[in-house]
């Protein structure tokens, strides 16, 4: 986040590339500047949630504004997901 706005998702290949380019110094923001992070919008199914997830190897999504991605609306876990489709993600 800078300020209101939300810059990006730090992914654990952003943050891989970064120690791989010896970038490990840089502030995160300078990091997701200009970089297409995955997301959704508050219309779009569930389904495409896990696609997503799955697709950027992630366990949360942003859900940000059709208007302006960079305005956050909520956040979708993995957990929430599982939850609604009554699958219980918890270790027995």
């Amino acid at each position: 986040m800078e300020g209101e706005r939300i810059l990006g998702l730090a992914t654990r290949s952003i943050l891989e590339d970064a120690v791989a380019r010896q970038l490990g110094d840089q502030a995160l923001s300078t990091l997701l500047r200009g970089v297409h992070f995955p997301h959704m919008h508050p219309d779009q199914p569930l389904p495409l949630v896990l696609e997503r997830m799955t697709a950027a190897h992630v366990d949360l999504l942003p859900v940000v504004s059709r208007a302006d991605i960079h305005i956050l609306e909520g956040i979708v876990t993995l957990h929430d997901v599982l939850q609604t489709y009554g699958v219980d993600d918890k270790p027995s």
